[in-house]
């Protein structure tokens, strides 16, 4: 008797892991269609900061204790595991088999600091080996940047945010953080000169969902804090995306503090290429702390731009990784 209580309590136990996987993977699901809303970012955010692979250990009891229920619902665990590898958003290029163009190719990269370069020979030999043109720091001072950049390349800064540039730099406009109640640059607009053309560079630095979780209050259930984050969050990126509408051809570079298949992020940037889903390859990890890895930094062009490659750089010290790409200006119409 004993044993058969124990094994229909196995079952139940393996029976539940499974259904809320399927469950899990429904919030999944939902959270890459769902319209963006304060109300949802009690849910969205958590599932897409904490490390993905929470999913899996939901399936662990069913493969210990009894398999034989993932056999019978094979198409159930299919479809769902489908879902889920988008959830895990491992890129493979394919997005650039297709590029085909003569224009003028250009490497740049963007990279939080946090602070400062604790190797800048280890930065310098970056810049030289992958021949970079154009960098987007954020969280660094022009001091530290002085450090590592080329001898004769423009450089511009305002607070903690600097752009550089081995082409000639017109700064056009910055927004300061300061009308949201915050401090620091929400971005900074240039214009480059690339032979006959001019594009437009965006260097942005977006506030962090950390903070509403901060000051969010368990004790008393209070949700302001979360609900506060997000919608500053969601006002500048709309303030962003108002501001270079119609601006072309344009590059953004920056820490946005979100992954792409965030509501925030598609409803704002969605239209432009994300330079690794086009073309790079893994997870393209940038932000790192204890157990958690997400990509929320990124590079972004408009049409104007193919996408040749894209990737993660070595490390420089930071809790940000460089994020990389090579990039074409297309030739104008």
């Amino acid at each position: 008797m004993k044993n058969l209580n124990k094994l229909l309590w196995l079952s139940v136990i393996a029976k539940t892991s499974l259904y809320f996987f399927y469950f899990s993977s429904l919030l999944v699901a939902l959270c890459t269609i769902m319209p963006w809303s304060t109300l949802w970012s009690l849910v969205e955010i958590p599932l897409l900061f904490a490390p993905r692979w929470w999913l899996f250990l939901l399936l662990l009891p069913v493969v210990i204790i009894d398999r034989s229920l993932i056999i019978k619902q094979w198409k159930w665990v299919l479809a769902t595991i489908f879902i889920v590898f988008f959830y895990f958003n491992f890129q493979v290029p394919i997005g650039n088999l297709w590029v085909n163009s003569t224009g003028q190719s250009l490497s740049i990269m963007s990279v939080n600091l946090g602070g400062g370069i604790e190797n800048p020979a280890l930065m310098k030999e970056q810049i030289v080996n992958e021949q970079l043109v154009l960098i987007a720091f954020q969280e660094t001072s022009k001091i530290e940047v002085k450090k590592v950049v080329p001898q004769g390349w423009d450089l511009h800064c305002i607070g903690q945010t600097c752009l550089a540039s081995a082409y000639k730099l017109e700064y056009v406009n910055g927004q300061s953080r300061q009308m949201l109640g915050g401090w620091g640059q929400l971005g900074l607009l240039y214009q480059l000169q690339i032979n006959e053309r001019k594009i437009y560079v965006m260097n942005l630095h977006l506030e962090t969902p950390r903070k509403g979780y901060e000051d969010f209050q368990l004790s008393k259930l209070n949700f302001d804090a979360i609900f506060k984050n997000t919608e500053q969050r969601y006002i500048e990126s709309s303030i962003i995306s108002s501001w270079i509408e119609n601006k072309t051809p344009l590059i953004i570079l920056g820490d946005f503090n979100m992954p792409v298949e965030s509501s925030i992020y598609r409803e704002n940037f969605g239209q432009y290429q994300n330079a690794f889903n086009e073309a790079g390859f893994g997870f393209g990890f940038t932000k790192h702390i204890r157990m958690l890895s997400v990509r929320i930094d990124h590079i972004l062009t408009d049409d104007s731009f193919s996408i040749l490659e894209a990737k993660i750089g070595n490390d420089v010290g930071s809790d940000h990784s460089p994020i990389l790409a090579t990039i074409v200006l297309n030739e104008a119409l």
